[in-house]
């Protein structure tokens, strides 16, 4: 069988969660959720919590956020592209991984 990588955006109250455990039960796969929150932590090194916060914010430009001053940096590159780069590869591994 191919690796699939199934991704759900979803806001609090939506059934998000319950239609990817469902969506992934039928097709046989395992569901992340909070476990990439957790894996992207490590591999980051910033905070689940902070992870969590991040990810529930509403994206917004990248050019907004420098000109406003909430970008954010740590090191060459800007919090959010280096939470992103990441979360990526931990669902890169995941997907590798079956």
């Amino acid at each position: 069988m191919a690796n699939y990588v199934i991704t759900i955006g979803r806001e609090h109250g939506s059934g998000g969660r319950y239609l990817g455990e469902e969506l992934a039960r039928v097709l046989g796969i395992k569901c992340y959720d909070s476990e990439l929150i957790a894996e992207t932590a490590a591999k980051s090194g910033f905070a689940e919590g902070f992870v969590q916060s991040h990810e529930e914010q509403r994206p917004q430009s990248f050019l907004y956020s420098l000109v406003t001053g909430s970008a954010g940096f740590m090191g060459d590159q800007p919090v959010s592209v280096q939470l992103f780069q990441a979360q990526a590869e931990v669902i890169r591994n995941a997907a590798r991984s079956g």
